[in-house]
């Protein structure tokens, strides 16, 4: 007997031992919730404006300049990590992808472009509540780079040719 989907009144079998179908099981590991959808750019557009607006307005606040060297200084805590990873670190595979991603980011999109766009993901999250099914909805690397107008790659480093020593986690940790 196959189990049913435990997303809303979705009747597509289970995968596998999972508790969602393949549609619903891709929605939860892409947003965070089987029934949520994904952020258009038209839809945060004017959340951005908004941004770029208050920041213009208020271009003498010390935020703008706290907030452009704490993406600075994730950047290059990233940067050491990846360096370490190449040097024959042992990483762990998950942590790896996400320091890849924002330093992708960091490489090829500006500071500026960055925080408004993040900036204008949490007001959008703030007034529009009920567009999204998560409480823990976060904005992620590949929509932020997408918006961006960059593309995002999801493989690590196609051309890093040094052999991966993946760690696992340790209880406790």
């Amino acid at each position: 007997m196959t189990k049913q989907c435990m997303a809303g009144a979705c009747e597509a079998p289970a995968a596998g031992m999972g508790r969602f179908c393949e549609n619903h099981k891709r929605a939860f590991r892409r947003h965070g919730h089987p029934l949520q959808t994904g952020v258009k750019v038209p839809e945060v557009k004017p959340y951005i404006k908004r941004v770029q607006a208050r920041i213009k307005s208020n271009a003498a606040n010390p935020t703008w300049s706290l907030l452009a060297a704490r993406w600075e200084s994730m950047a290059d805590i990233s940067r050491t990590y990846v360096a370490q990873m190449h040097n024959g670190a042992a990483f762990n595979r998950y942590e790896a992808r996400a320091h890849q991603a924002s330093l992708n980011l960091a490489n090829n999109v500006a500071t500026k472009d960055i925080i408004e766009m993040v900036l204008g993901f949490y007001l959008l999250r703030e007034e529009q509540g009920r567009r999204f099914q998560s409480a823990y909805f976060t904005p992620s690397w590949t929509r932020i780079s997408r918006q961006a107008g960059q593309a995002f790659h999801t493989k690590l480093d196609t051309d890093f040719t040094a052999s991966w020593t993946a760690i696992s986690r340790q209880a406790g940790q």
